[in-house]
This record gives C-alpha cells, structure tokens and sequence, in this order.
C-alpha cells in the first residue's frame, strides 16, 4: 500500500511510488520545497553507527507520531530549503540496513515505505524516500541506545519547529497527541 501524504503530493505533481528523479531535483531552490513538519532531507544515507541509528530511528518515529512526512535522502539544504542533489546508492545493503534499524530501535516499530527513485543517467543511484504515514500505533518510541545522557529508556519524538524549522524534538508521552 502507498502512503498518501496529499500536500506533498501536490508539491511533486503526482504520488509518491509515481515520481521521477526530475521532479524531486526541480525542489532545489524552491522555498515552497523547505523542510516542515512533514518533509526533512537527508544528504546521505544514515551512518551506520550509534548516532546514526538513533538519528534514524528518531526521525521516522517523529513522523509516525506526528502527521506523517517524507524523508528524502540525497538531498542537501540551507536554512531548510533544498540546496543540492547528492544522488544516494539505492542498493539492497541500504534498504536491508534501514528496516533493521527501524525494526530493532522503535517500539513498537514504525511503519513506513521506501522508494527508491532512480537517477536515469546514473544507475544504481538516485533519491531514496522513506514515507512515513501517521501511525495509530502510537506513540513510537526510539529503542536505540541514547548517544546523549538520557534518563529515560524510551524517548519519543515527534517533529516540531524551532529557529531552524521544522526539527524531531524528544516529547513526553502525555504530550503526544
């Protein structure tokens, strides 16, 4: 089943699983493209140590708690707004990396799809989506091991804004809604 996420639709021209590598490399420069509360780039794929699980951990978990949202990865940005394509290997290592992490480091694990969008001049690479849809199985909560001082055993994130936009912030779980 494919996430719907309909303002993000009307932003790439046509749903998610339908896009081409043009239409998400139009976004640069584009301030109606900036990060919100249901889009955030990546420029890289998630390292694979613990800041890094954590980070992915966090930021599908603020979405599946929040409104749900998009992360596109391969996709650098300043102040928010698209910057630069930096096209991400779309390999099976990746995908099978990224499940493992959103399965063994949120609780209970977050639902989402990736879509891999290939760059037709580069095979093999290209943007990576991960749509994530508002969960009813909420509030998630991010397992991973914190990589700053933390006294509790399960942090839940939700996106936010701040000074520097649309952000996962660490919220209580009666604060969730």
């Amino acid at each position: 089943m494919v996430t719907r996420l309909r303002r993000l639709e009307s932003l790439l021209g046509g749903r998610l699983d339908g896009i081409d590598y043009s239409s998400i490399a139009e976004l640069v420069g584009n301030a109606e493209a900036a990060e919100s509360e249901d889009l955030d780039y990546k420029r890289a794929h998630y390292s694979a140590d613990d800041k890094g699980r954590e980070e992915l951990a966090k930021d599908v978990a603020a979405f599946a708690n929040h409104t749900g949202g998009l992360l596109v990865l391969g996709m650098a940005e300043d102040k928010g707004v698209p910057s630069k394509v930096f096209d991400v290997d779309l390999d099976d290592r990746h995908l099978r990396h990224i499940r493992q992490v959103v399965a063994n480091n949120t609780a209970p694990p977050v639902p989402y799809e990736a879509i891999a969008v290939p760059n037709p001049d580069a095979p093999g690479t290209g943007f990576l989506l991960l749509a994530v849809p508002r969960s009813p199985s909420g509030p998630h909560a991010v397992t991973a091991p914190p990589t700053k001082p933390s006294r509790d055993a399960l942090r839940h994130p939700r996106r936010g804004s701040s000074n520097r936009g649309a952000v996962a912030v660490w919220a209580r779980e009666a604060g969730l809604t």
